[in-house]
Parts: C-alpha cells; sequence; structure tokens
C-alpha cells in the first residue's frame, strides 16, 4: 500500500457565492487505479474575493435637443 500526496474532490459550485464559505465534498481520485478508502469526505473552505480586472467604464447618459429651431422671420 502506498501514501498519496495529493487528491482531488468533487466540483465546488460557486454559483451564488459572494464569501468565503465551507463545504463538505467527496474526495476522489484522479486514476482509476487508485481508491480513496479514508477519508471519504473532507472540508474546504474557499475563500471568494472581488473580481480583479480592469474597471468597466462609468455608464453615461447624454440628450439630444430635437426641437426644431426656426431661422428669423
Amino acid at each position: 500500500m502506498r501514501n498519496v500526496s495529493e487528491v482531488a474532490t468533487e466540483r465546488i459550485i460557486m454559483t451564488g457565492r459572494n464569501g468565503t464559505f465551507t463545504q463538505s465534498v467527496a474526495v476522489v481520485s484522479d486514476t482509476p487505479l487508485v481508491r480513496i478508502i479514508e477519508p471519504l469526505t473532507t472540508q474546504v473552505t474557499v475563500p471568494v474575493f472581488p473580481e480583479v480586472g480592469p474597471t468597466p467604464p462609468a455608464e453615461t447618459t447624454s440628450t439630444t435637443d430635437t426641437t426644431a429651431k426656426k431661422k428669423g422671420p
């Protein structure tokens, strides 16, 4: 029997998350030749940080004067 130094977990869905959360997930093997005996689950803490990237441009609104002006009498 060998010790495994790395394992994976089942997918963690981030939809609707806006802060750090902890979730219990199944431990899985990256290869079908390795079977996980224990632990079968683990607690994973996922930090959620604000989005990083360029700041979107500020929305601007403009108005157009659509009234007709008369030229002289």
